[in-house]
């Protein structure tokens, strides 16, 4: 018989508590028993063109110290064979954060969380983080991170995007109008050298940032004094919470970086579901408009939680499946309006957290976050291109936005 791993359902039973779950973490069986149910575990796939990232998501969750291990699910079973690798997690029926704050029918949730409750549940989180996660392996600055993190990065998923889009473009069969459509003024955004984003004169990405890595003042202020062991992807939709008990938390879904990464990179991640509307985003709750008639691009995003909205949303039930269900989300005016008070809350509470961590004489983490906010919505993961080119779309009009505001306010220290 397996270990009976208790992650029950919210809607009968509580889940574990911290420590039910640190205790539980000691313990690793290939055969695991959830909710009552044999096997009731997740088999997470890598994708073919980037195996070796699911590889070191899983190398992350399993080296972490024991003390630790209580914050994220389980893993075990990891294969790799040619360009595929998988894992087994165990399942845990909670709520992201986004979804809490968003609402999820499905979730059976009392409420959605207003700014406050939710910033209750985020102060554990960075606590965890900031004091316990990152001090956990703690790496010298290499003199090439920055090049790897920020201009690198996008340099590479711009290259991948436009040969991607260059493919579906050429195929006959496959690709609809309104796909096609999207991809080309995907493409147009990478490629034009000025966007009016929301009446904002946005200049190309690649522009500002040759401008940034030219300026050795600007470089220096973003190099981290050290690197940590960050989480890599901390963003609403991947802190599962348990909205009766703050302390009890999952992270998921780690983004590890060789060596180590900017701790800045974890804050980010947390900021731009509210400042960049990543949340809203990958909730299918906005629209966007894109006018490439005449000289200059347009593009107008409506970013939704301003007045009431029944949106439809479709989920999969699984993969190869073949079934699909249906949510009606109800989006009653108050959703925006605390994602954008916890955005302007949260840098005070990282701030007051790490006071008395070992990051604390570091005084350019938000200018770091900032710049990691608006290069990761313009460096998104091919797969958000394509599963829905229309959120890839907005996704990098608002890095390019956040870019040109972040150039416009820290340009003068070159």
């Amino acid at each position: 018989m397996g270990t009976v791993a208790r992650f029950r359902d919210n809607q009968t039973q509580q889940p574990f508590s911290r420590e039910e779950k640190a205790k539980l973490a000691q313990t690793i069986s290939p055969e695991v028993v959830l909710d009552g149910r044999p096997g009731a575990c997740l088999i997470k796939k890598g994708r073919p063109d980037d195996p070796e990232a699911l590889v070191r998501e899983y190398e992350f969750i399993a080296s972490l110290p024991a003390e630790l291990k209580w914050a994220f699910p389980r893993v075990w079973g990891l294969q790799t064979e040619g360009d595929t690798a998988q894992y087994r997690m165990d399942k845990v029926p909670l709520p992201t954060l986004a979804e809490a704050i968003l609402g999820s029918p499905g979730k059976n949730l009392p409420s959605k969380l207003d700014a406050e409750r939710a910033l209750d549940h985020l102060r554990p989180i960075l606590n965890f983080v900031v004091h316990d996660l990152h001090p956990s392996k703690v790496s010298p600055m290499t003199p090439d991170f920055l090049d790897r993190a920020v201009f690198q990065k996008y340099e590479n998923a711009q290259a991948d995007r436009l040969a991607f889009i260059q493919t579906k473009l050429a195929a006959k069969n496959g690709v609809d109008r309104e796909e096609r459509s999207c991809l080309a003024d995907y493409r147009a955004l990478l490629e034009a050298g000025e966007v009016m984003v929301d009446g904002m004169m946005c200049e190309n990405a690649a522009a500002i940032l040759q401008r940034i890595k030219a300026s050795p003042s600007l470089c220096k202020m973003l190099t981290p004094p050290r690197l940590y062991h960050v989480h890599g992807d901390l963003s609403f939709n991947n802190v599962l919470i348990n909205v009766e008990d703050v302390a009890n938390f999952t992270l998921i879904d780690p983004k590890p970086l060789l060596g180590g990464g900017d701790m800045a990179k974890d804050f980010a991640s947390l900021l731009f579901p509210c400042q960049g509307g990543f949340a809203l985003f990958t909730r299918d709750y906005f629209d966007v408009e894109v006018d490439r008639e005449g000289g200059l691009l347009r593009v107008e995003i409506d970013l939704w939680g301003n007045e009431p909205k029944a949106v439809l949303r479709k989920y999969a039930e699984g993969k190869g499946s073949g079934g699909v269900f249906e949510e009606v989300q109800i989006l009653d005016g108050t959703e925006r309006g605390a994602l954008d008070e916890i955005s302007q809350q949260l840098p005070t509470l990282i701030r007051e957290i790490l006071n008395g961590s070992q990051a604390e004489e570091d005084d350019t983490w938000l200018m770091r976050a900032e710049l990691h906010q608006a290069v990761s919505l313009c460096s998104l993961l091919l797969a958000h291109l394509e599963e829905s080119p229309e959120c890839a779309v907005a996704c990098h009009a608002m890095g390019l936005k956040l870019l040109t505001q972040w150039w416009e306010k820290y340009s003068d220290l070159r």
